[in-house]
């Protein structure tokens, strides 16, 4: 089930039995959808930021931030798309975040989206203007350590869904002696940029190069990732026959 959490700013405080004037006074508010609460250490889910402003110019539009330590957004300017909304009688520019966003710390977290605004008291482009801010109310998260069973000793930090892993050499046979190019790639449903290069820092029976990586992005969310890695190997000795 979709949950929808938002606040709502007031440019004064509503005297008692005024609450519909209130409502119709308000300026700018953040909803955020999220539709998962309980994630894993690393893993990456999606976030739809919804910005309400009354008047706003696109070159004064601000992007919500996720402030709460131990989370970061997959893309630090997402992209957005603009419509019109009514909202109890008074009409909206909505500005709509579609992101991502990565939890970095264990525990039972309320985090926070946030931002400035700058709204103008006409639709005249001149119109004075006046800077608030607006907040989410918090929104409960838990995330989970990876679990220690079955994770392999030379784990990389990859946490996702649907995640392939390829690895190839550019030559089927060398001499002893003579470079030879792995590459590794990784991909799927995943934060994968602080992913390491997999695999030990030494071989035994292989000098090894450091490693250099790419890593590209399937979609404008940035949740779904392919990561590469070159590096340059070297046999040392004949008896070698496997990597």
């Amino acid at each position: 089930m979709r949950s929808y959490i938002f606040i709502l700013l007031f440019l004064g405080t509503a005297a008692p039995g005024a609450g519909l004037a209130a409502t119709q006074e308000r300026t700018s508010f953040i909803k955020v959808q999220i539709d998962q609460h309980k994630i894993f250490l690393g893993q990456a889910f999606p976030v739809t930021m919804e910005l309400y402003v009354q008047r706003l110019l696109p070159s004064d539009l601000p992007v919500p931030q996720l402030t709460t330590p131990g989370f970061r957004f997959t893309r630090k300017r997402p992209q957005f798309f603009q419509t019109i909304r009514m909202e109890n009688s008074t009409r909206y520019i909505v500005f709509v975040f579609k992101t991502g966003a990565v939890a970095t710390k264990v525990g039972k977290h309320n985090i926070v989206f946030e931002t400035d605004v700058t709204v103008r008291d006409s639709d005249d482009f001149f119109g004075k203007r006046k800077q608030i801010h607006v907040a989410s109310e918090p929104i409960a998260m838990e995330v989970l350590p990876l679990p220690a069973e079955g994770r392999p000793s030379n784990f990389s930090g990859a946490v996702g869904a649907n995640l392939q892993f390829k690895v190839k050499t550019s030559l089927a046979a060398v001499k002893t002696g003579d470079p030879l190019n792995l590459s590794i790639e990784i991909s799927g449903r995943a934060s994968l940029d602080q992913a390491s290069v997999p695999g030990p820092d030494e071989w035994e029976g292989f000098k090894l190069y450091p490693a250099t990586s790419n890593t590209k992005y399937l979609d404008t969310s940035h949740l779904h990732a392919f990561k590469s890695f070159e590096r340059i190997i070297v046999p040392l000795r004949p008896d070698v026959t496997e990597v």
